[in-house]
């Protein structure tokens, strides 16, 4: 009598292609409704100023001072700070301080988009790059004659950056599998919530694009180094409707804030709910 005893299989490759191809197109419509919501949100919202940014500390002073020296020119700028202390924010004032205002402001989260497919986002394809590609702009093109922001550089692959450096040096990239060189005019803005320094240090990013990025350094102080601000950012985020005992200002005053300003706020709105 016959016993099975095991089962052989195998994945056929076409089905693997399958696969990926599916995957890009998914890939691919995230990335056209993000850039759609983009143009939706710079279409309706308000524009940002140096008031949006709400302190009077020292440290968010200097803060607000370079930003504003630095609106005036088409230089990179590096916004530097913790997870949490408003480098988004005050990238969409940097934008809205500058002369390139009225075009598009092209937000890119580098951490959010799969290493091997960096290349394609940024630069773009043509049809027959790969398997499943097809003709379409990447960031560099969305952004061109207005400014891209890279948030999160550092999670930027060691073999994208000196191709990265070269299009912020000439201005001009090639798309993935054409031959043609594209040229664009672009203001740079990137940020990171990591030691840049320390990464060059270790070889995990390049030396020269981290000084070609680093034009112009705004450090975003963390909510512990400005206690001074607890009172006005209460005040700000609290609804007008809610009153606050001098007592509770002290507590919020003496918590360290490890989440910043983003777990601040949140704290406010679930005090605003669940307070008596």
């Amino acid at each position: 009598e016959e016993e099975i005893i095991g089962v052989l299989g195998y994945v056929n490759y076409k089905d693997t292609k399958e696969v990926e191809e599916l995957y890009n197109k998914i890939f691919q419509m995230e990335r056209e409704i993000s850039s759609y919501r983009n143009r939706l949100k710079s279409e309706v919202s308000p524009k940002y100023s140096l008031e949006s940014i709400i302190g009077e500390s020292d440290a968010i002073k200097n803060s607000k001072n370079l930003l504003k020296k630095s609106s005036s020119s088409d230089s990179t700028v590096l916004l530097l700070g913790e997870s949490g202390t408003g480098k988004n924010l005050l990238a969409e004032i940097a934008n809205s301080l500058s002369k390139r205002n009225d075009k598009e402001l092209v937000v890119v989260n580098m951490a959010d988009i799969p290493e091997n497919l960096v290349d394609s986002e940024l630069f773009g394809t043509v049809v027959g790059a790969f398997t499943g590609s097809v003709n379409r702009r990447g960031y560099f093109s969305e952004a061109n004659h207005g400014t891209l922001f890279l948030d999160e550089i550092a999670d930027l692959p060691l073999s994208v950056q000196s191709k990265l450096l070269r299009v912020l040096e000439t201005g001009k990239f090639r798309r993935i599998g054409s031959s043609r060189e594209e040229t664009v005019d672009v203001r740079f803005m990137c940020a990171s919530n990591q030691n840049l320094k320390q990464l060059v240090f270790e070889g995990r990013f390049r030396k020269d694009l981290y000084y070609r990025i680093a034009d112009i350094v705004i450090e975003i102080p963390p909510l512990r180094d400005r206690m001074d601000d607890i009172k006005m950012l209460v005040d700000y985020f609290l609804d007008k409707n809610i009153s606050i005992t001098d007592e509770a200002v002290r507590k919020l005053s003496e918590y360290l804030w490890p989440g910043n300003v983003r777990e601040f706020v949140k704290c406010i709105k679930r005090a605003t709910v669940l307070g008596d």
